[in-house]
């Protein structure tokens, strides 16, 4: 009897790895979860993860491995979602993103990036709403470029994304946007926005628009409008500026400043035309507190060996 038991178990684990065709198909075994019999959904949680997971869903779109870690990670297996927290960090192919709060979500492959309250700082003289401190706040990498923000959302497949009061820099000036979208190739769309030269905290001076694109080598942006603190002083509908040093046309940035004789003034308010390799066209605009607008323009060629010159 226990003979014939066996045998009928044998044969029906052989039936079981090949299929019609005599081919052997791998034996699965799931995953071993934590107890969740008291909820359908509840999270298998594991704390202080320092070192960095990776995953590889099947079935999805993403085509590589993503690297994430932070102190806390919550597993929402019925809903697809892993959620990160404390110095969350998710890598992707060229991409880093960081914050206190990150959720991911397979099914979707979205990336939601947060800060979160600070629980330990407290003024007691600050009461409001808008005075709370957040920490963590998210910073998208990709690049080279840095972008920071309130709340981050970024698209795996699609590698787009959108941050909420974003900023970001280069070489040529600082941009922020109350809303940006995140293209992919390194194109960022504003809206509306601004951008300065000036590194103060408060700059002296902004150019504000409703529209503005940061794509390669230059910023466009309409309509565009010079402020002095809170105060408008001109106006142009449609603006192109250079983002990257060197020779390439577009609106030269002004410089700001204050003098004992001049009172305050911006210097260099103008349009650079790089006409061709040989020659380029500048015309600029200066005004003075205390003296008005002054008007210069300059034409300047060098044709090597032969001859050159500004005029």
């Amino acid at each position: 009897m226990a003979r014939s038991f066996l045998l009928t178990v044998t044969l029906l684990v052989a039936v079981g790895i090949f299929n019609a065709t005599g081919k052997a198909q791998p034996v699965k075994f799931p995953p071993k979860l934590a107890d969740t019999t008291s909820s359908p959904n509840a999270p298998t949680v594991i704390e202080n993860e320092s070192n960095a997971d990776t995953l590889q869903a099947e079935k999805s779109d993403v085509d590589t491995t993503i690297a994430y870690s932070a102190r806390s990670i919550e597993f929402f297996v019925a809903d697809k979602i892993t959620v990160l927290q404390g110095n969350a960090q998710v890598s992707y192919q060229r991409m880093q993103l960081r914050a206190e709060k990150i959720t991911v979500d397979w099914d979707r492959n979205l990336i939601i990036a947060e800060g979160l309250p600070d629980t330990i700082w407290a003024d007691s003289a600050k009461t409001e709403m808008d005075t709370v401190v957040m920490k963590g706040q998210p910073v998208f990498s990709e690049g080279g470029q840095e972008i920071f923000g309130e709340k981050m959302t970024y698209n795996l497949k699609t590698r787009r994304g959108r941050i909420t009061e974003g900023t970001t820099s280069d070489q040529e000036g600082y941009y922020w946007g109350a809303a940006l979208k995140k293209e992919p190739q390194e194109v960022l769309y504003a809206g509306p926005g601004s951008f300065t030269t000036c590194n103060q905290e408060h700059p002296h001076y902004t150019f504000r628009t409703q529209k503005m694109k940061l794509a390669g080598d230059k910023v466009v942006a309409k309509p565009v409008v010079l402020y002095f603190g809170e105060v408008p002083v001109a106006a142009i509908p449609y603006g192109v500026f250079p983002s990257k040093k060197g020779r390439q046309s577009g609106l030269i940035v002004p410089v700001y400043g204050e003098s004992a004789g001049q009172g305050r003034f911006f210097r260099n308010l103008g349009y650079y035309w790089a006409t061709n390799d040989y020659c380029d066209l500048t015309g600029a605009l200066d005004y003075y507190e205390r003296s008005g607008f002054l008007f210069n323009a300059r034409a300047r060629y060098n044709w090597r060996y032969h001859l050159s010159g500004t005029v």
